[in-house]
C-alpha cells in the first residue's frame, strides 16, 4: 500500500514483506516454518508427493539445507522488529 516500506521481495512475489508505519508488518509466505512443521506438511500432502516422483526427496534435501538458517533469520528479524516497536509502546502507555 501507499506509504509502506518494502522489506523483502522475490521474483514471484514483489511484495513479500513490508511494514506500514511503526507497528504493522505483513508477510506473503510462511516465515514461521521449521523442519518439523515442513515434515508435517509433507505428510498432509502425501497424495501430491505420490504423484510427483522424487519431489519428497527434493523437499527433504531442501529442508535439511534451509530450515535451520530460516528459523535463525526469522528469530533475528522478529527480535529486531520487536526491539524497535516495544520501546514505542512503552512510551505510549507510560
Amino acid at each position: 500500500p501507499a506509504g509502506a516500506t518494502l522489506l523483502a521481495s522475490s521474483q514471484l512475489y514483489p511484495n513479500q514483506i513490508f511494514k506500514y508505519g511503526q507497528n504493522a508488518i505483513a508477510f506473503q509466505g510462511h516465515i514461521e516454518v521449521t523442519a518439523q512443521s515442513l515434515a508435517e506438511w509433507f505428510v498432509e500432502d502425501a497424495g501430491m508427493m505420490a504423484r510427483h516422483e522424487g519431489l519428497l526427496d527434493e523437499l527433504r534435501r531442501d529442508t535439511a539445507l534451509h530450515a535451520g538458517p530460516m528459523v535463525t533469520a526469522t528469530q533475528n528479524f522478529m527480535t529486531q522488529w520487536l526491539a524497535e516497536i516495544l520501546p514505542q509502546q512503552e512510551n505510549t502507555y507510560a
